[in-house]
């Protein structure tokens, strides 16, 4: 093939590979599991499993082999380990001590003998298949045993630390335990597996010495020069706060040479890129400023190359026997039986309850793409046939995509909230006279927000607010495990809160924060308040958004799944509450069961500001007997009103347009609460008329959805009202 071709080949196959990963890596996320696994996917679908078994020339037409894709796949690997090995922390190492090396050990320990034990009954097996281009000859049974056992001690520890971060477990001595061991393990793991390529590369163990020797001094001249040289130029960083591109080309050249020493020595290219990433300072900014620019081009065009390298070589269809099929299923219980029970047992005896065991086990078995990078090593050695590869691959996707749903399936939500919030619900009978939870979210309306929260206790004391800032779950890259910028922006979070807390304090009321990372913010917010047994949410914000599809939605959904009173506080000027003796506060009715709910915070308002209440009925056009029977009813409401509560309340009775009628009844109060209308749980509407009142009005707003009316019928008849009455029942809340 001409150069030229060659070169458009190659442009073609970038564009291929990288709208098939991102493709089918959205499809991953869309079923909850990492973007990783759609992309090793993508790989295999566009190799002979299924591209090539419908049409068996177009992948070769496709991807020929004169275009060089596994070199950038080589390239790939190298830069992909080196950000691995900055996800190493040597401090989490340290953490647990004896307790995670023993965890760890015993996580090795069982899969490498089980995985040896079971080697030694597939030595046939892989010697049928099909080995790759250059093999002379199979690999010697120990060589495949001990290559074999190895590749099931892999614990793919940013997995395991993304599925902690996403669940709050890495809070609980389990999730501490869990990333100790598995930083251990991994340690452990890549000498064991750097030992056993030597031994394949060289024949024999004593043919093999010079390269154990060499790799020795290797691995000492960089964790005691190699890191001092980088703490050196993390200093530098500290001193310009920025990272230049010197800085980056220095390190890019160290992961460049230290991957040729290594390969050079007769190991892999791999072990010195991650080596020199896991000698880099790991609390610099210098680290994450660099892995945010190395990560970009490595995720999106470097590794997908790699996945289909790798997909190229997989033939899932080589399992062509009842015999073969059982052999995979074989390999992946020894795989999953030997990190169970290693590490489950293990944690069990050092004082873990069977519970927390047995997610332990399920977090240590997760292997993603780590394993894959192991097994392609493997392959390219020539120790896997395509028929152990394919059997392999298939068991690092079945024990990654596993992980999660076995941990969530032990650990409901409730109790990840209950972790993540910092303990357990507190006893409703010692409880606070009025909890409170805000959802702060932008931050230029949140002292008005928490000051309309302070007066929503009504007076009543002790109170409590919990300040809560919830902050999307990014979906991170299979090798960054996310934990350090979690915890940074959980940290920044309540750092940004504590001027809330103390505005709190300042009006004797007690403001908790709190915040974490949340897939989806409306039931999690849910989930805080009933667990911590708020009395009402608040949310807000400082224009009149509420038609805006994502505020639309999130409104919906908590309006729909909280227990607890909800109100919005919907403030068009940004002024908050301003209180004058002279102004009410005017609540307004809607002939609805969430009338009640208004009233109670209205009158809570009013108490806490020392004024009065404004009590506005409204029943639209009708008039005669109806209009008087409905205002007599007003009347008497507001006197039991006045007498139970012991404020000065005044009933208004109103008819004609609604609209106009609010924004006549509101111009001379302080706030105006208003119940969400009969059809507030019909999506498409949710929220205009309240955005249209709010434009008008100059105070701020409060809409009330009454605890106890989820999503369901209105009116407690099963049937929805429609029609007039219903759009005029309440002119503003819906």
């Amino acid at each position: 093939m001409p150069a030229g071709e060659t070169f458009l080949h190659l442009l073609l196959d970038l564009v291929i590979i990288i709208v098939a990963a991102r493709a089918f890596g959205y499809l991953a996320r869309r079923v909850n599991q990492p973007a990783v696994v759609g992309e090793i996917v993508a790989g295999i679908v566009l190799g002979p499993t299924l591209l090539g078994r419908l049409f068996p020339d177009v992948p070769k037409e496709i991807f020929p082999p004169e275009v060089p894709l596994k070199s950038f796949a080589d390239v790939g690997l190298i830069f992909f380990m080196f950000l691995v090995g900055l996800e190493l922390d040597t401090v989490l190492m340290r953490k647990e001590g004896r307790r995670a090396f023993q965890i760890s050990l015993s996580g090795i320990i069982a899969p490498l003998g089980l995985g040896m034990l079971l080697a030694t009954q597939l030595v046939s097996v892989n010697n049928g298949g099909t080995f790759q281009e250059g093999t002379t000859h199979p690999p010697p049974t120990f060589t495949f045993a001990l290559f074999l056992g190895a590749s099931m001690c892999i614990t793919a520890f940013p997995v395991l630390a993304r599925i902690l971060v996403e669940t709050g477990l890495y809070k609980r001595p389990v999730g501490t335990a869990a990333l100790c061991a598995a930083a251990v393990d991994d340690a452990i793991a890549w000498i064991l597996l750097a030992s056993v390529v030597g031994l394949a590369r060289n024949g024999s163990a004593s043919a093999a010495l010079p390269a154990f020797l060499l790799t020795a001094l290797f691995v000492l001249f960089m964790v005691f020069v190699g890191s001092r040289l980088l703490n050196l130029l993390a200093k530098r960083y500290d001193a310009l706060g920025h990272l230049t591109i010197d800085m980056v080309a220095v390190i890019m050249a160290g992961v460049l040479l230290s991957a040729y020493a290594t390969e050079r020595i007769g190991i892999h290219a791999i072990f010195g890129a991650f080596i020199f990433g896991a000698i880099m300072p790991k609390r610099s900014g210098l680290t994450k400023e660099l892995a945010d620019k190395v990560e970009d081009f490595t995720v999106v065009v470097l590794l997908p190359i790699f996945f289909t390298v790798t997909g190229l070589r997989t033939n899932l269809f080589a399992l062509n026997s009842p015999s073969l099929v059982g052999w995979l299923v074989l390999i992946i219980a020894v795989a999953t039986i030997g990190k169970f029970v290693g590490c489950g047992l293990a944690a069990r005896l050092t004082g873990s309850s069977r519970h927390d065991s047995i997610i332990l086990g399920a977090l240590m078995n997760t292997r993603g793409l780590t394993e894959l990078v192991i097994l392609t090593i493997g392959s390219s050695l020539g120790v896997l046939s395509d028929r152990t590869f394919a059997m392999m691959v298939i068991m690092a996707l079945a024990t990654t995509v596993m992980a999660a749903p076995v941990v969530n399936r032990l650990t409901s939500r409730d109790e990840q909230i209950r972790d993540l919030v910092g303990g357990p619900a507190p006893d409703p009978a010692t409880a606070p006279a009025a909890r409170v939870l805000v959802a702060i979210g932008n931050p230029l309306n949140a002292p008005n927000l928490v000051d309309a929260a302070i007066r929503l206790t009504g007076g009543r004391r002790p109170a409590e607010l919990l300040l809560v800032r919830l902050i999307p779950t990014a979906r991170a890259p299979e090798f960054r495990t996310g934990l350090l910028e979690a915890e940074s922006q959980v940290e920044a979070a309540i750092e940004s809160m504590r001027p809330l807390v103390e505005q709190a304090a300042a009006a004797g009321v007690v403001a908790r924060p709190i915040s974490f990372l949340s897939d989806d913010v409306s039931p999690d917010l849910a989930r805080v308040a009933r667990d911590q047994h708020c009395d009402t949410i608040l949310l807000g914000w400082l224009r009149a958004s509420l038609p805006k599809h994502v505020i639309q939605a999130l409104v919906h959904r908590i309006f729909t799944l909280a227990s607890c009173d909800v109100a919005v506080f919907v403030d068009p000027e940004g002024s908050g509450i301003k209180p004058a003796p002279d102004e009410p506060v005017v609540v307004v009715l809607g002939s609805t069961e969430h009338d009640e709910g208004t009233i109670r915070l209205g009158v809570q308002l009013a108490k806490e500001m020392g004024t009065s209440v404004k009590l506005v009925g409204y029943v639209g056009d009708q008039g005669g007997r109806l209009a008087t029977v409905a205002s007599e009813e007003l009347a008497q409401q507001a006197d039991a009103l006045r007498q139970n509560s012991g404020l000065w309340v005044v009933p208004v009775f109103v008819e004609g347009d609604a609209q106009e009628s609010a924004l006549t009844e509101t111009r001379d109060g302080v706030v105006a609460v208003v119940p969400v209308g009969p059809d507030w749980y019909t999506e498409e509407d949710f929220g205009h008329p309240a955005a249209e009142l709010s434009e008008m009005t100059g105070c701020p707003m409060l809409i009330v959805r009454a605890a106890g009316h989820l999503g369901g019928t209105p009116n407690g008849t099963g049937k929805k009202r429609t029609g007039r009455a219903a759009r005029e029942a309440v002119p503003a809340g819906d």
